[in-house]
């Protein structure tokens, strides 16, 4: 399989880089820093990373039995296997909104939703 970047990328009105790499299952605990299977891969957690430290906000979303949660990469760490689900990282989905309603909270600019260039 070809590895590209991540799902979903582009700028708030802000300038500000963002990265989302969306992930759906429905295991209790979702693989991270893997090279094969339904988890978050090296190549996309390390391209997260990158957004990170450039001063852009990276995600990752992940949606489990109907529910969603963000998170964010800088919680991943190099050497961690799994992420738990856990209340604390659920975010309600706001059809309208969409992908952008879920990062509200991880914008203090009220026109965050202003996104542009995130493509599916």
């Amino acid at each position: 399989t070809a590895r590209t970047g991540c799902d979903f990328f582009g700028y708030a009105r802000t300038g500000q880089f963002l990265a989302i790499e969306a992930k759906e299952n429905s295991r209790r605990r979702l693989p991270v820093n893997v090279e094969t299977g339904d988890g978050l891969h090296v190549h996309q957690a390390q391209m997260l990373r990158e957004v990170q430290r450039a001063g852009g906000k990276a995600f990752v979303v992940w949606f489990r039995e109907g529910k969603c949660a963000v998170i964010p990469i800088i919680a991943i760490s190099i050497g961690l296997r799994s992420v738990e689900w856990t209340p604390y990282w659920e975010r309600p989905v706001d059809k309208e909104q969409g992908i952008l309603g879920l990062l509200h909270p991880y914008f203090p600019d009220p026109d965050y939703a202003g996104a542009s260039g995130l493509g599916d």
